[in-house]
């Protein structure tokens, strides 16, 4: 899927198709093994359609689709915490998405801000949380078998690149002590299936070489049949039946290895192999230098533990209570961190080898790299030409009591011959609603507003905070209900306060009385 090259952050309907996509429980066509019945595809269906049209709650529109996802996942995945450590992973991936359109403002193209996107945050937050719930759930205490470390991120040779999803494969029939060809195609007697099994190999032959996709449900289907087929074929011998923890844990792996396989060919589809490969061994250092952190919390948790008689839902109670509470500090000290580097290089505008030597030392290789990377990247950036000036410009003249028409009008034409148009698609409207409203024409200032919160909710970034709330502001004196409701419902989603809300509940009667106000009151100057 190639990625649209409109400038902003892919849109939050974007976000959740993809997880979607990945997860691989909306296949574009149903085959027999698929399990999600009509009422549940229509109910997933309708949920994508309101929030990629942005409507009702989005926040609760986001978490009822993860919800149903899970519950999709829950058909084919039986254990219980891998499953709440998938839902809170997707919902820390929400977190830092809003916490971008919230704060970082973007004038790169929709395919160049998700790569930005993807190497500035989402590779070390991904890292960050799946380790953090992995712990916080306890999910070693299940015994689960898993492949060796780094199996689910791709390998890349000169001739190719390996898949998760082949790598687990091949995982799978070493840990069914087997070859690919018996455990796919192990029952010759004449009541055999044998169409099935010929199938199921000729699927699986085309999955190991990479070619294609299966949903998850087919994916899953044909493992499990042959973990029944093997258990009822009279050559195999009792000791090796496959047994359920084995089982289960080829089931997750392979939802894994599916999932991030279609991550990976999206990445190599949309931006090669050279960037594929600095994905992957980013992603490794990071988690290197994250398991550095993360081992002597572990070890003083099991040395408490066998310190005591604990039963295991008390181990468990131990894990999820104290875990967040590390990370917690672990965040607390990457903040602070990110303070004194800032200011040690605005002092001295660089850093030198002996000095993050010195920090590394102090501070660890966890947050000094990941710290640095992230300065290195920003300090990198290409700006368009003359985009800050625009910018600057264009919000001083929003701001200016004394402004005209004529300068709006010459500021539109010179932006427009700058070619920076495109990358600030929301600040010309912006200075007209600004300056309609100064004059008390809310009529015709209301349009501007509207066509540039619009435009500003994925690229503007802090900018939507002024602009979100005299956007609400002039729908109420509109008598636009609707659009004040959903510039309410966006500024909760991004968690921008709303002048006269703040923290209170959005409930029908604090949302009429904030209406109320805003139809009379002037807030656009403060």
């Amino acid at each position: 899927m190639k990625i649209k090259n409109s400038i902003g952050f892919p849109s939050q309907g974007e976000l959740i198709n993809f997880i979607y996509k990945a997860a691989g429980v909306l296949p574009r066509k149903y085959g027999p093994q698929d399990k999600m019945d009509e009422k549940t595809k229509k109910t997933v269906q309708k949920a994508l359609a309101r929030l990629a049209a942005e409507e009702g709650n989005l926040n609760n529109n986001f978490g009822e689709l993860i919800r149903l996802l899970s519950s999709s996942l829950s058909d084919h995945i039986s254990n219980q915490k891998i499953m709440f450590s998938i839902g809170e992973v997707l919902f820390d991936v929400l977190e830092v998405y809003k916490q971008v359109l919230r704060e970082d403002g973007t004038y790169f193209s929709k395919k160049e801000t998700m790569k930005w996107f993807l190497s500035t945050y989402l590779i070390s937050r991904v890292d960050f949380s799946v380790k953090k719930h992995l712990l916080r759930f306890n999910v070693l205490a299940d015994n689960l078998f898993c492949p060796d470390a780094d199996w689910f991120l791709p390998s890349i040779h000169d001739d190719g690149v390996e898949y998760p999803l082949t790598k687990a494969m091949h995982w799978a029939y070493e840990l069914c002590e087997t070859s690919h060809n018996n455990f796919h195609y192990p029952d010759k007697s004449p009541s055999a299936d044998h169409v099935r099994q010929e199938q199921n190999l000729e699927n699986a032959l085309n999955w190991l070489n990479g070619k294609g996709l299966p949903s998850l449900a087919t994916l899953l289907s044909n493992f499990n049949f042959s973990f029944d087929t093997l258990e009822k074929c009279e050559d195999n011998k009792s000791e090796k039946i496959i047994s359920e923890d084995k089982r289960e844990s080829i089931r997750i792996v392979l939802f894994i290895a599916r999932a991030s396989t279609f991550i990976f060919k999206e990445i190599l589809e949309n931006y090669g192999i050279t960037y594929l490969k600095e994905v992957c061994d980013q992603y490794r250092r990071y988690a290197g230098y994250l398991s550095e952190e993360i081992e002597p919390i572990k070890a003083e948790i099991e040395s408490y533990i066998i310190s005591q008689q604990l039963s295991q839902l008390e181990i468990d109670e131990l894990w999820y209570e104290q875990i967040p509470k590390f990370y917690y500090q672990l965040r607390n000290k990457y903040i602070c961190i990110v303070k004194e580097i800032e200011t040690y290089i605005s002092s001295s505008n660089t850093i030198s080898a002996a000095m993050l030597d010195g920090f590394i030392k102090q501070h660890g290789s966890w947050a000094i790299i990941s710290i640095i990377d992230f300065i290195n990247r920003q300090n990198s950036l290409p700006f368009p030409e003359n985009f800050p000036d625009f910018l600057f410009k264009g919000l001083e003249l929003k701001d200016a009591p004394q402004v005209s028409e004529k300068q709006i009008e010459q500021f539109g034409i010179e932006l427009k011959h700058g070619q920076v148009d495109i990358y600030l698609p929301w600040i010309l409207d912006w200075i007209y609603g600004a300056f309609y409203y100064r004059k008390k024409q809310y009529e015709i200032a209301y349009p501007f507003l509207k066509n540039a919160f619009e435009a500003a909710k994925y690229c503007a970034g802090k900018n939507q905070y002024k602009l979100v709330n005299q956007y609400v502001e002039l729908a109420a004196k509109n008598n636009k209900r609707s659009d004040f409701k959903k510039g309410i419902e966006w500024a909760q989603f991004l968690d921008i306060d709303i002048r006269l809300l703040r923290d209170k509940e959005a409930t029908e009667e604090n949302l009429e009385y904030v209406y109320s106000i805003m139809k009379k009151a002037d807030y656009i100057s403060l």
